[in-house]
């Protein structure tokens, strides 16, 4: 026979004391409420349920009723022991939406049940292996002494899905030319990258290459590019403003052509319009300065008109005796 501990037996019987007196004083005069929390995870062809017993823990629990189907949640139905707060339902179909519940009974009855929905999850295609190439046609285009821009051609890209966890490591360096040459690295997902903080009036060296998982291509052709200095930098910098600036000054001097046209203009009319408004009298004196002699200016005297100088014709016979020739 198998002997058994006194101190065991008698702390079993205690505990079935206690959990018997326990549910004696949980309330069986009304049904359970509703589950506090419902919780579904989905895979393929299985659903986790997990939830929380009712806020309302004075009332006796005598287990929980598990629903499901679509599109109700009674195709199916499992009891479970109060104790219990998770199932999963395997078994079932992919890309198929399904309607979960779960309550809590006594011996008086069902409680009210709570509701979720989730859906399946659709069968993954695998993605058919596409061999990977070195990019080609790596292009430096050069911005300023110290920075470029790279641009490469990735012929194995789906333009369909560009984004396909592939990335591009470029490594560039200064002393490609030597037995041991230091390069750096930098990743990209893009099919272009900007460098910068290089060095000036230095030659360097790019080339890419495409990691893809754990699959990745040799380097792509090499791309060798001198940097310009600081200077000369400087002085293509000012062409390109004097070459922005030409058709400025083109416009500005035939802004100043026409305007100098338009004066001369302006002026040469106000001249004549001033001739124009002449007074016949200054027209009248000029043509009797004209003929050799001058009008008498007259003043009002006593009311009438005198003559300050008097008018005299012309002599056209004084002072000219030595050219007179008699013909007989």
């Amino acid at each position: 026979m198998v002997e058994i501990d006194s101190s065991i037996l008698i702390g079993f019987i205690l505990l079935l004391i206690f959990n018997e007196t326990m549910e004696k004083e949980l309330d069986e005069s009304r049904v359970p409420d509703i589950p506090s929390k419902l919780k579904l995870d989905a895979t393929l062809s299985t659903i986790s349920i997990s939830w929380l017993p009712p806020v309302d823990t004075s009332v006796s629990i005598k287990g929980y009723i598990v629903g499901w189907g679509t599109p109700v949640p009674y195709d199916f139905t499992k009891a479970l022991d109060a104790n219990q707060t998770f199932y999963q339902l395997t078994g079932l179909y992919p890309t198929t939406e399904y309607v979960v519940s779960v309550r809590a009974f006594n011996s008086n009855g069902d409680g009210p049940p709570k509701y979720e929905t989730i859906w399946t999850r659709a069968p993954s295609t695998p993605e058919p292996k596409i061999a990977l190439l070195p990019p080609i046609g790596l292009r430096v285009d050069v911005t300023s002494p110290t920075s470029v821009v790279l641009h490469w051609t990735d012929t194995t890209l789906n333009s369909r899905n560009p984004t396909d966890d592939r990335i591009y490591t470029i490594r560039y360096s200064s002393s490609f030319l030597s037995n041991n040459p230091k390069y750096r690295y930098i990743n990209t997902t893009r099919t272009s990258l900007l460098i910068e903080d290089l060095k000036a009036h230095t030659q360097y060296e790019f080339a890419v290459k495409v990691i893809k998982g754990r699959r990745e291509t040799t380097w792509s052709m090499s791309a060798i590019t001198p940097l310009p200095n600081m200077e000369s930098n400087q002085e293509k910098t000012e062409e390109k403003m004097v070459s922005k600036l030409k058709p400025f000054h083109s416009m500005i001097f035939l802004i100043s052509s026409i305007s100098g046209a338009v004066l001369l203009l302006v002026i040469a009319v106000s001249i004549l319009f001033i001739k124009s408004r002449r007074s016949p009298r200054h027209e009248h004196e000029s043509v009797r300065k004209h003929n050799g002699y001058i009008a008498a200016a007259t003043s009002p005297v006593g009311g009438k008109h005198k003559s300050n100088i008097e008018l005299k014709p012309p002599d056209l016979w004084i002072h000219h005796n030595d050219q007179m020739e008699v013909f007989w």
